[in-house]
């Protein structure tokens, strides 16, 4: 038995869909071994070194900016010591993991249907991740 002319297409579809599923799957998982592999190298570089990148902000201002001390304490989280990490920057157990799962959300939505607007919901956590981001600078430098 021959199939009807919308099977053929249908199928058609079907696999012209999984082919661009998969094309944007090869792509996203290069783009993000090319990123850990940037973080790793840097991360291992500070650990042997213990030279970070230098804070512009914190050089031009004398201020803490929200990302100062990331570098020590992703170090401090690759040896297991979360503790350490949340004193040396309280974001790096709370608000980088959060930006960390909206983009690999945003990820799987591009793998699966090729687009990676954001939600609403993702807007709003962003939102208030750059209000602690905002909080946790004005904290640390004292200016509360």
């Amino acid at each position: 038995m021959s199939e009807s002319n919308d099977e053929i297409v249908q199928n058609s579809h079907s696999m012209r869909d999984r082919d661009m599923r998969q094309k944007r799957l090869c792509q996203v998982l290069k783009e993000d071994a090319e990123a850990g592999l940037a973080l790793i190298l840097y991360v291992i570089m500070y650990r042997i070194t213990g030279i970070g990148v230098p804070c512009v902000f914190r050089k031009v201002t004398g201020l803490l900016c929200p990302g100062c001390g990331m570098t020590r304490a992703l170090a401090a989280l690759t040896r297991g010591r979360a503790a350490e990490a949340l004193q040396l920057n309280a974001l790096s157990l709370s608000v980088l993991p959060l930006v960390l799962c909206i983009m690999a959300g945003r990820q799987i939505r591009y793998i699966r249907n090729g687009t990676s607007e954001f939600r609403l919901y993702e807007v709003v956590l962003l939102c208030a991740a750059a209000g602690a981001c905002i909080w946790y600078f004005l904290m640390r430098n004292h200016l509360l």
